[in-house]
Parts: structure tokens; sequence; C-alpha cells
């Protein structure tokens, strides 16, 4: 996988943070603090001066919230996928296939980098929904029950919806090297011979 793509899914996923964290913050401290002219204004160099904060909470998020909760998920999805002959992990798999076959890199880099998008979504998603709901919350002390009701439904169907697609992109995944390390294993094979 090239540099920017992996650049553009970090950026991806430290966006989605910073939409959760501004709506908290300004949940909390109240939408007063932003003086909405200034920004207009300051729009360029503020673009610029985000885009390293997304890729740092990006990197952040992905590293903490996969080590600290996704991994384990993911570990029980590759155990049940990968066969007890196999006395190799997932990631040593993967190391083979890299090791072994060039081409097979960027297959499993392409699958990879989607996975990341789906595995951090399906949790940003949900706490956006919630943070949306706790901004609208603060903002208005009055508002229709339906609001809610859209948001939360809205909120929950997407989060199903991208939950589903991160456990499916898993689990090709985990078939996807389970067969590439196959591959690679029986070419070794007949080379030796």
């Amino acid at each position: 996988m090239n540099t920017a793509a992996i650049l553009v899914e970090i950026l991806v996923i430290g966006f989605q943070v910073t939409i959760w964290l501004f709506l908290l913050i300004t949940s909390i401290f109240g939408n007063e603090m932003f003086d909405i002219d200034g920004i207009k204004k300051m729009s360029t160099l503020l673009t610029i001066v985000s885009i390293p904060i997304f890729y740092t909470l990006g990197v952040m998020f992905d590293v903490l919230f996969y080590s600290k909760i996704m991994s384990k998920i993911e570990k029980r999805i590759s155990k049940k996928l990968l066969d007890d002959k196999d006395d190799i992990s997932l990631l040593n798999m993967v190391v083979q296939c890299y090791a072994k076959n060039g081409d097979i890199v960027k297959l499993i880099s392409e699958r990879l980098g989607r996975l990341r998008l789906a595995r951090a979504s399906s949790f940003n998603i949900v706490i956006i929904t919630i943070s949306i709901l706790i901004f609208i919350k603060s903002i208005y002390s009055e508002i229709k029950i339906e609001i809610y009701i859209a948001v939360l439904f809205f909120g929950i169907i997407s989060s199903i919806a991208v939950i589903f697609s991160w456990i499916k992109l898993y689990k090709n995944y985990v078939i996807l090297v389970r067969e590439c390390y196959k591959v690679v294993i029986d070419n070794n094979k007949h080379e030796i011979c």
C-alpha cells in the first residue's frame, strides 16, 4: 500500500475523532467560545494546522483503540477461521507472504487499509451519534423527541452497518491471508523439490 493511502486513512480516522471531540467540547463549554467570523477569516490557516492534528489523533486513536479493544475481538475471529493445524499466527502468515511474494503485499495492504477504516468507524460512528445527541441537548433546552429519535435511529443503523462491514472485512482478510500463506508454502515446497 502506498504511503498516500495510509495517510488518507489516518486523516479520515483523525477527522472522525475530531468531530466527536468538537461536539463534546462544545456541549460542555458552549459554542460561544468560537468566533465564526474569525474562523472564516482564518480558514486557510486552520486547514493547514488541522491536518497534523487529524493525523496525530488518527494515529493515537487507531493504536490505542485497536490495542485495547479491537485486537481482542479480531483474535477471536482469527482463531475461528484459522485451521488448528496452522500452528502459526496470522501476523506470521502475513510476514511470510510479504517475504516470499511481493505481489501479495499490494493485495493484503489494500484489504488492511479498508479494514482499518471500518474498524475505527465502527466505534467513531457510535461516539459521534452520542455526541450529537449531547450537543443537541446542550444547545436546545426544549427540542422535539422526534429529532432525538431520528438521530438515534440513523446512528444505530449506521453503526450496525459499519460494525457488520468491519467483521465481514476482517473475516475476508483472515481468509485472504490464510490462502496466500498456503500458496506461498506450496510454492516453497515445489522449489525445494
